[in-house]
């Protein structure tokens, strides 16, 4: 099979060279740009939000798990113990020190003595264009292993 050339005038209107069309696609890229730069500051912020929850959440689950393995009459303090971890790893997961509260308590009775942890923490979002919120919090609550 033998090619044979191709003039320019048998091509579609659509692929010769275009004229008379100077800056469309600059004024095209300035309208959709700003739209684009929204788009994607949002999905970055949710992102880091979904991170941080999640970094929070297993802070309070390290927590929580410490202080159901021990006895409530141990020395020191499960409950105690518990506080201590979740701080712990809220500093190791980067989470700042001002404005965090962490709290443990028991609830209910023997033979079903649970332990509960609740973490807050306030929000730094990445960029700030997209609403998010100015706290997170977690809670957990497991059963104690050792019951009294």
């Amino acid at each position: 099979m033998w090619l044979t050339p191709v003039y320019v005038s048998a091509l579609p209107a659509a692929l010769r060279a275009r004229t008379g069309q100077s800056g469309g696609a600059a004024i095209e890229f300035a309208l959709i740009l700003p739209v684009f730069i929204a788009l994607l500051s949002g999905v970055l912020d949710f992102g880091w939000v979904f991170f941080q929850q999640t970094n929070l959440q297993a802070a309070v689950r390290e927590g929580a798990r410490l202080g159901v393995m021990k006895a409530t009459t141990a020395t020191p303090d499960p409950l105690a113990t518990a506080t201590t971890r979740v701080d712990t790893a809220l500093t190791d997961y980067k989470f700042a020190t001002a404005g965090r509260t962490v709290t443990a308590a028991y609830s209910a009775a023997s033979p079903n003595l649970l332990l509960s942890v609740k973490a807050t923490v306030p929000f730094q979002p990445l960029i700030g264009l997209a609403p998010t919120p100015a706290t997170l919090t977690s809670s957990l609550t497991m059963l104690v292993e050792q019951q009294p």
